[in-house]
């Protein structure tokens, strides 16, 4: 069984009261009917408004040429045919949107810290998640039919967020120039979560924001179905059987008559779409200390040469005590031409100065 609002328990118990108070029978419970349905979209078309739509000459034409011209008086909504009546309505589910600017993303990100719970191992942290969308829309454009009142409607976003938010929502839309309709979809809530962890172990949750921000349009269609009354002067049976029935009223089928374009009217919306979504998407848990080198140490006594330069990789190895003589690395001492390295520099005499 689904669950009850309060209003709804209040319905069942005076409903249940009611079956216990009473010696008629029974009363079968429709749990549909607890619940709330859905708000009509539809006002009466006043022939003003009918007037307004695009094949409204059509439909005239219509009806001379089904029970002829003459003097007749035209009407919608007669109160003594309250059965064919004639409205105006929103019957789409869902008005897709379309981006005028494409979507700018950003993202950040930050560490939080874990805390300790009490003196077990555990570490919990404290977040924020989830995916929150802020939508205005503003009527760029009304409708000529049904002007000034207000509809449910429900709109769906296009691809190019980033970000993980529902693409659909509902909202009362005002069919009123510059009218603005403001929706908050999604949630943005805190959200405690604990983790096992070894002792001397630090724990870090990175926590990712997700920002996009677009400006969307759309055209929300007002549709006309029903009937029109024509009422003729005189008395008339209808062209195609002269001798069939004469009547003073007829009614032509709105949605016979004209396609769904020659009966719709436009509600045209613009407005910015913002969302901001955030998640933690890494858990680390590290030695505490860990992850910080060391300056390496020099050993005792040891100096750069001077000008700080090192010695070239190519320098030649001291040689090894016992072999004084040893030749330089690459010298091959049986081929002729090698010689011994000098173990001394050989004096320079100073040149005598010139007189």
């Amino acid at each position: 069984m689904p669950s009850l609002t309060a209003t709804q328990l209040l319905s069942l118990s005076v409903l249940l009261m009611s079956t216990t108070m009473s010696n008629s029978m029974p009363i079968h419970i429709q749990w549909e009917e607890l619940f709330e349905r859905q708000v009509s979209n539809c006002y009466p078309l006043s022939l003003d408004q009918a007037k307004q739509l695009p094949g409204w000459g059509k439909l005239e034409q219509y009806a001379k040429d089904t029970w002829g011209e003459g003097g007749w008086n035209i009407v919608t909504n007669p109160e003594d045919f309250r059965d064919r009546p004639a409205n105006a309505c929103i019957e789409v589910a869902r008005v897709p949107l379309q981006w005028s600017q494409q979507p700018q993303c950003s993202k950040s990100t930050a560490e939080i810290q874990g805390k300790s719970v009490g003196a077990t191992t555990k570490v919990a942290f404290d977040i924020e998640q989830g995916t929150e969308a802020k939508t205005s829309l503003s009527v760029t454009r009304s409708s000529s039919i049904t002007t000034s009142v207000s509809f449910n409607v429900g709109f769906s976003l296009p691809g190019g967020l980033d970000a993980g938010v529902d693409t659909s929502f509902s909202t009362t839309l005002t069919n009123e120039q510059s009218k603005t309709t403001e929706n908050t979809s999604g949630k943005i809530s805190k959200q405690h979560y604990e983790f096992d962890n070894e002792d001397g172990k630090q724990c870090k949750m990175t926590v990712e924001t997700s920002d996009c921000a677009a400006t969307a349009v759309g055209r929300v269609p007002v549709v006309a179905k029903g009937f029109v009354w024509f009422n003729y002067e005189d008395r008339r049976a209808p062209k195609a059987d002269p001798n069939g029935g004469e009547h003073y009223k007829y009614s032509a089928s709105i949605e016979e008559v004209l396609n769904e374009a020659e009966r719709t009217s436009w509600i045209e919306v613009q407005g910015p779409v913002n969302t901001v979504t955030k998640a933690n998407y890494e858990t680390n848990c590290v030695k505490a200390g860990a992850g910080k080198k060391a300056a390496p140490k020099k050993k005792g006594g040891e100096k750069e040469k001077e000008g700080g330069k090192k010695p070239s990789s190519g320098a030649s190895a001291p040689p090894k005590k016992g072999a004084p003589n040893a030749e330089p690395k690459g010298k091959d001492p049986k081929k002729p031409g090698a010689k011994a390295p000098a173990t001394k520099p050989p004096a320079v005499k100073p040149k005598p100065a010139r007189k």
